[in-house]
């Protein structure tokens, strides 16, 4: 790295200090076993006597003896401060005694300090990390301190390949200048993709051709890749010098998964266990898109299909297409149950507000009817909806810590200025949920939701998907569809201990409470619901398997696919 011109003369002045000290201390040689009455120092415009002298322990002070190398020490600490360009001692005879006095030149003062090189980060984000500023004196020892804290700030942010390469002081302009030597990316290289094209990964990545190398960044573009859910594995990435710069390749190995699927499983419904069939296809456009199929036999029927891409219009604005068709039995709120029809679709668009922030607007539209010649129950649900979701879990299959929470409204009917059609009603619902790494393959887990429902419309019967219930498989564990609660609002907290045994098989505890209500909270109202379960994780995702009880029920085994949360 090129020497600055500072560190030049720094170099100088301490290969030559041991003269200049001899030489300065010349006329003082007569001062062995005198006593000097006062110590004084003079030429200093800008740093203050008193800050010398609280910076430096001087070893001649007033009223003791006095030695030769007594003085030397004092000007190399003197000096070592570094705002001084010399530093010289003389010994003068006052009425009170003989006064020892250091002559000080002070370094010139800074107008400006220039920061070049930079391109990732404006200038503040080094000023902050200096001690230097403008009109104060400039001082070879706080540079030096100064490009210490710069290095380690470059790395803490994750530039661990850029420092700083060059300090000057421009003595003509009395400007300090500071040359950052930044890292770049020449290329970024997926290898083992046959079935996903490069643009598919590269575009969520932040890592790119001629951006600043981050670690950082990089370590998040890895997790970002093998969340898309094309691989089974990805490397940790390699970093490749390109020769002849100081650029760098950065490349990851990658492993593809099967990602097309059919599956044929029992899975435990509201009411039953329903046997259920599962299409996916990916890729198949080359758009990165995926499309499913869900039908779902038994005393719950569900048929449904659902598209969704990832980028429309080569911009990262998701669109998400679904179409379901729904016969089962419903309770309504006071426990009378209907067997009902639902018929119903919905388009969302998603949009990126920030790395970790997500904005989605649904419009949905839902038929719902008793499935009889002659409905008792018949009503329409249009609504528009808007969720902002939070994501930043380690990640989506087995997280260990991080955090992902989403809030959502939705208002269906009359807006004023038009009309959407069916009841009118406001729905909000919210969930946060917390993972924490307690030691090595042990995570503790919970989340916790809220949930509102408020129709204008007294006079129509809601039927429980409408409503919010709680107990059961996806809720507060232990308790059956014949003892789960339903109402206009919900509040659940559900906390898991897990622990992992093995690659493919993990164990939990799990407590779950919640309560619903329609106008205040009663304490009483709350259930709860403890136990434990095993996770198997499969190509096809998890398998839950939990084992739970409640203080007013037997012992309930639930199970289905993926996790609770």
């Amino acid at each position: 790295m090129k020497q600055s011109t500072i560190f030049k003369l720094f170099l100088l002045s301490a290969l030559f200090f041991p003269a200049i000290c001899v030489a300065g201390l010349s006329p003082l040689t007569g001062i062995y076993d005198k006593v000097i009455a006062q110590v004084r120092l003079e030429g200093n415009h800008y740093i203050t006597s008193a800050s010398i002298f609280a910076s430096v322990n001087f070893e001649a002070s007033a009223n003791t003896l006095v030695k030769v190398e007594q003085v030397r020490n004092d000007i190399e600490n003197i000096y070592s401060l570094g705002f001084f360009k010399s530093v010289n001692v003389a010994l003068k005879s006052e009425k009170q005694g003989q006064v020892l006095i250091y002559q000080l030149e002070e370094n010139p003062l800074i107008k400006k300090i220039v920061i070049n090189g930079i391109s990732a980060e404006d200038d503040n984000f080094f000023l902050e990390a200096m001690n230097t500023r403008p009109l104060t004196v400039l001082s070879y020892k706080v540079i030096d301190e100064d490009i210490q804290r710069i290095n380690k700030k470059l790395v803490d942010y994750g530039y661990s390949l850029n420092r700083v390469s060059n300090v000057e002081f421009l003595t003509t302009s009395n400007i300090v200048l500071l040359s950052i030597k930044e890292t770049k990316i020449n290329n970024v290289l997926i290898n083992g993709n046959q079935r996903f094209a490069d643009n598919l990964i590269s575009r969520e990545m932040t890592a790119r051709k001629g951006r600043v190398f981050n670690l950082n960044e990089v370590r998040k573009d890895r997790d970002i890749i093998l969340g898309l859910g094309y691989f089974s594995s990805v490397s940790a990435p390699q970093l490749v010098p390109v020769k002849d710069t100081d650029d760098i390749d950065i490349v990851f190995s990658v492993v593809e998964r099967k990602v097309n699927s059919i599956s044929l499983a029992l899975e435990e419904g509201r009411k039953s266990i329903n046997l259920t069939f599962r299409n996916q296809l990916v890729n198949y456009l080359k758009w990165g898109e995926s499309f499913s199929a869900r039908a779902q036999y038994g005393e719950e029927q569900l048929y449904s299909l659902h598209f969704y891409l990832p980028w429309t219009f080569n911009q990262r604005v998701s669109l998400g297409l679904n179409k379901w068709l729904q016969i089962s039995r419903e309770s309504d709120k006071n426990g009378i149950d209907y067997d009902v029809l639902r018929n119903g679709a919905d388009i969302i668009w998603g949009l990126p507000l920030a790395d970790e922030i997500k904005m989605y607007v649904t419009y949905r539209s839902e038929n719902v009817r008793e499935n009889v010649a002659v409905p008792s129950i018949i009503y329409t649900k249009n609504d528009i909806e808007l969720a902002i979701s939070y994501e930043n879990r380690d990640s989506l299959v087995k997280p260990t810590n991080g955090s992902y929470g989403y809030a959502q409204v939705s208002k269906g009917g009359n807006y004023g200025l038009f009309d959407l059609g069916g009841i009118n009603y406001v729905r909000m619902s919210a969930s946060y949920m917390q993972f924490y790494k307690v030691r090595d393959k042990q995570v503790f887990a919970f989340r916790n939701s809220y949930g509102s429902f408020s129709p204008d419309q007294n006079n129509i019967k809601l039927l429980e998907l409408d409503l919010f219930t709680i107990g059961g498989a996806s809720t507060i564990r232990g308790y059956t569809d014949s003892t789960s609660r339903r109402g206009l609002h919900m509040l659940t907290g559900n906390y898991e201990y897990r622990i992992y045994l093995m690659e493919a098989l993990s164990l939990v505890f799990f407590y779950d409470m919640g309560i619903v209500y329609e106008q205040e909270i009663s304490l009483s109202d709350f259930i709860a619901g403890r136990g434990f379960g095993f996770r198997f994780f499969t190509p096809f995702g998890p398998i839950r398997l939990d084992l739970a009880w409640s203080n007013s029920s037997d012992f309930v085994l639930h199970f289905g696919l993926s996790e609770m949360f």
